[in-house]
């Protein structure tokens, strides 16, 4: 396949439904090579078929990236199949209400350590993972957090705490391995998927603290979020990194910094 990511390899964490599908499928579409993971071996094998099946390279697997050893076996896996990675979405995270949802007067320690470990710490050792190749050549890392934490909303004690985890770990990240030609950035999406719905749904988000952004719609995850994700893994995006980017139509103007 042609196109502006050709002969790249890319690993997608949590790609088999949502935004990291929508992601993996773009990236595959600009010419990359796809690994895609998550805990479901169904969904991840049906969008790495999907790429086959138009003439990309893609392998899909499962694995629960939290276990001990788990990301470094991964980037393995991918590097064997594929070769070096040079883009890493880590977009995987529990978006569960269960796991998201808790007040500051009764969330336990136990769910914030496990939205840690559901996110940003998955993110971090898959970085470590990647960066002996990286370092190389170059590479791309694109991180989603959300504008939960941001926002300060009440209920998302866990998730908030997370989020803001990846944030600052993204900062930092990207001044470090600058140097290296690595680029590390940071998405805040807010879209029309499952795990979105399902927090609505739900009731948790109190009313009057989210409005409607001038972009009165939720987002896309196909026309809104991949796009942005496959230019900053492109060539063009060489001089960009460290930032956060807010993709919710507006609704949080002043703070994409």
């Amino acid at each position: 396949m042609t196109g502006t990511l050709a002969g790249k390899v890319a690993l997608v964490t949590g790609g088999g439904r949502g935004i990291g599908r929508s992601i993996a499928l773009a990236l595959a579409a600009e010419g990359a090579a796809v690994a895609v993971v998550s805990r479901s071996a169904a969904q991840v094998e049906q969008v790495a078929e999907e790429i086959r099946a138009s003439g990309g390279r893609a392998i899909g697997f499962a694995s629960d990236l939290t276990a001990p050893g788990a990301p470094g076996d991964a980037v393995r896996k991918v590097a064997e199949a594929l070769g070096p990675i040079d883009i890493l979405i880590n977009n995987a995270h529990d978006t569960s209400t269960q796991g998201m949802n808790a007040a500051v007067e009764t969330v336990g320690a136990d769910q914030i350590v496990a939205q840690l470990q559901s996110g940003p710490l998955i993110a971090l050792a898959l970085m470590q993972s990647c960066l002996p190749h990286m370092k190389q050549h170059g590479g791309r890392i694109i991180n989603m957090a959300s504008s939960v934490g941001i926002k300060r909303l009440s209920n998302f004690v866990p998730y908030a705490m997370a989020k803001e985890a990846m944030r600052a770990m993204t900062g930092v990240a990207a001044r470090e391995l600058a140097g290296y030609g690595i680029t590390v950035n940071v998405l805040c999406p807010v879209s029309d998927t499952e795990a979105g719905l399902d927090t609505i749904n739900a009731g948790v988000v109190k009313p009057g603290e989210t409005g409607m952004p001038p972009i009165a719609r939720m987002g896309d995850a196909d026309r809104d979020i991949a796009p942005l994700v496959v230019f900053l893994a492109g060539p063009g995006a060489g001089y960009l990194t460290g930032y956060t980017y807010m993709l919710d139509g507006g609704g949080s103007i002043d703070a994409a910094r």
